[in-house]
């Protein structure tokens, strides 16, 4: 089998996990669109050098950046485009035989690409909110184009240099088709700013990236990089800069309120019961309340153990469900101060996401800046 049909084969499997997921991005999640961008170091792989990976840093390493946009599909799979510069050097000394090469090539490249993204830690350890360290993988396809000299170290001449006979080659290609394969940490700072470390190795359909024609028929680019990314489509409550108390929804709301868990767990308590689902209160009609919503999920939750197996909460917890979003909340407050130390309290406990919702009448409202206040 050839290295393109093995390319194109695990290039097909990466999409195959996608089709079979079931989770889905909810709506307290941060969204399906991200961008990103690195800074970092590049190393050339071919036949104008002959140093490992930390030997490269004795001087065959430049300065590379790029910039990423991504949607994702779901917290398994996705798609982005990459678009990418650096500068590769590389050295050679002498030639197999031992005869003197004395080679030295520099060359700034440019590329971008199209490449599928899967998420290694959801595919195998399952989704969680509360997951702060994700691992994963890109392939992809893209074109690369470089502009630069290969020099005699000794005699600084340009030269191109041809199963080893130092002529004029006017055919040597400045561009090509490229494989890009990244391995890479996403680590969350916030819901939706992450610190993301890459590593990409980038397999090049052209032997002129150096502008030599020897044993290599595929030169090779390898990246390390470090940036931040940020993922669009961090909901929750909306803060309303309009000087009103109460901001309702235009038209009206269907709202289920289930009481989830009877019982109130003391601090000590690590685990909660499985969820149970009583009938609605059709008589419940409370003024506005400010809560901590802890979950939203766009299918209902039969047992929230699966979410917070170690989690002690000191309230029932509550379900609504309205727009093909089910929220679960906990605690009812009369001040926006108090809803946000409890959400703080949450926070510590590990639901890294939980934050104030408000609701009046069993009717979710948008929190304005009066109420905030209270």
């Amino acid at each position: 089998m050839t290295f393109r049909k093995i390319f194109f084969f695990i290039f097909f499997l990466s999409f195959c996990p996608g089709i079979f997921a079931q989770n889905r991005i909810s709506e307290e999640q941060p969204g399906k669109w991200q961008i990103g961008g690195l800074l970092g170091f590049s190393q050339y792989y071919g036949d104008v050098t002959t140093s490992t990976y930390f030997q490269k840093f004795g001087g065959e390493i430049g300065f590379s950046s790029s910039a990423f946009v991504r949607y994702h599909f779901n917290e398994l799979l996705g798609i982005g485009f990459n678009i990418h510069s650096g500068r590769i050097k590389g050295e050679k000394v002498n030639f197999s035989d031992g005869t003197a090469a004395n080679l030295v090539f520099n060359d700034r490249a440019f590329n971008f690409d199209v490449h599928s993204y899967l998420s290694f830690s959801n595919l195998f350890w399952g989704y969680t909110s509360t997951r702060r360290l994700n691992i994963y993988g890109t392939l992809g396809l893209g074109y690369i184009s470089w502009n630069g000299s290969l020099r005699d170290v000794v005699t600084s001449d340009v030269i191109f240099v041809k199963n080893r006979l130092r002529v004029a080659d006017s055919n040597f290609k400045t561009s090509a088709v490229y494989f890009p394969l990244t391995l890479g940490l996403d680590y969350k700072l916030t819901p939706g700013l992450s610190l993301v470390f890459e590593g990409s190795l980038y397999t090049v359909f052209s032997d002129d990236v150096d502008f030599y024609k020897g044993g290599f028929g595929n030169d090779m680019l390898t990246f390390t990089s470090v940036g931040l990314s940020y993922r669009f489509g961090q909901k929750g409550a909306i803060r309303n800069k309009k000087k009103v108390s109460i901001v309702r929804p235009s038209e009206p709301v269907s709202v289920i309120d289930y009481d989830v868990v009877k019982s109130r767990p003391s601090q000590s308590q690590t685990s909660i019961p499985a969820l149970t689902v009583t009938e609605p209160k059709s008589s419940y009609n409370k003024p506005f309340e400010f809560r901590v919503q802890v979950l939203a999920k766009t299918s209902k939750v039969e047992n929230l153990k699966r979410y917070f197996p170690n989690t002690a909460f000191d309230y029932e917890i509550r379900e609504n469900s309205f727009g093909g979003i089910f929220r679960y909340s906990t605690g009812s407050f009369a001040s926006f101060k108090e809803a946000e130390a409890y959400s703080q309290t949450m926070r510590n406990r590990g639901i890294s996401d939980a934050f104030v919702v408000a609701y009046e009448n069993n009717i979710r409202v948008t929190i304005s800046k009066d109420m905030r206040s209270k």
